[in-house]
């Protein structure tokens, strides 16, 4: 499976500047945009966190990167995955995909083909089609049990953690990937 970048998740700057322009119309919010755009990830950092305290799911994204690429911290991908798991369990489809990845190369988490199967399931029926790209190549890894034990953790992160026409999916037991069979 291909790398994100020269560095491990190096393409997620890219997807960083992109992510951190869709703010939430909080104070704190655009006191930390206002910060990370003109480079004092400090700042950045202090006000994400307090958002994040409060529940703001893009601001566990944007300490997802910042730790990712270390920005205004030490690199620490295991301290990214953990914010980018939290984001992905309250419905953001970035880090669905992001996470998806990086189960897929290991990357701050043991290598996980079934896990990394199951987010980018989740991350594509939410219409990310680059998460489709990367669950072709995830599924091509997997074995005849390894795809049931990602199709049914697929359906179960549906059921607890997409919006609303994907949990419609895994309720027809769509659960994960094209032609995923129903239990």
């Amino acid at each position: 499976m291909p790398v994100l970048g020269s560095r491990p998740l190096g393409a997620l700057a890219l997807a960083a500047c992109v992510l951190v322009g869709a703010a939430p119309a909080r104070a704190d919010y655009d006191t930390g945009l206002e910060a990370y755009r003109n480079g004092d990830y400090a700042t950045a950092l202090t006000e994400f966190r307090k958002l994040a305290d409060r529940g703001v799911v893009l601001a566990y994204t944007n300490l997802g990167y910042m730790y990712a690429l270390g920005e205004g911290v030490e690199a620490d991908l295991a301290a990214a995955a953990r914010w980018f798991e939290r984001a992905a369990r309250a419905g953001d489809v970035t880090s669905q995909l992001t996470l998806g990845v990086m189960y897929a190369n290991g990357e701050g988490v043991e290598r996980d083909n079934v896990k990394a199967f199951a987010w980018l399931s989740l991350a594509g029926a939410a219409g990310r089609e680059d998460a489709l790209v990367y669950l072709e190549l995830v599924r091509d890894r997997l074995d005849t049990d390894g795809r049931d034990r990602a199709n049914r953790l697929a359906r179960a992160l549906f059921r607890e953690h997409g919006d609303p026409e994907t949990q419609r999916l895994a309720a027809e037991g769509w659960g994960g990937g094209a032609g995923a069979p129903a239990e």
